[in-house]
């Protein structure tokens, strides 16, 4: 365990190891089927930091993310 750590390069901040950390498990949880869980941890961290287009965004207001998922109407 111990040789493992040591390999891992976080380097930055202690906020800047987090967001690597954080960003490896967003994106370890969008590239398997686990549901929507890569999407829970970015609403729940704010990481991996998405650069938001409102010129496209649908959402009410434009400039933000959607905060819940829209379930649609039968």
């Amino acid at each position: 365990m111990s040789t493992y750590l040591s390999g891992v390069a976080l380097t930055g901040t202690t906020a800047n190891k987090i967001e690597q950390i954080i960003t490896q498990k967003y994106i370890a949880g969008f590239l398997q089927d686990v549901d929507f869980n890569a999407w829970y941890e970015n609403r729940r961290t704010g990481y991996p930091e998405f650069v938001l287009n409102t010129s496209t965004n649908l959402n009410v207001p434009s400039t933000s993310f959607s905060p819940a998922l829209a379930i649609p109407a039968e």
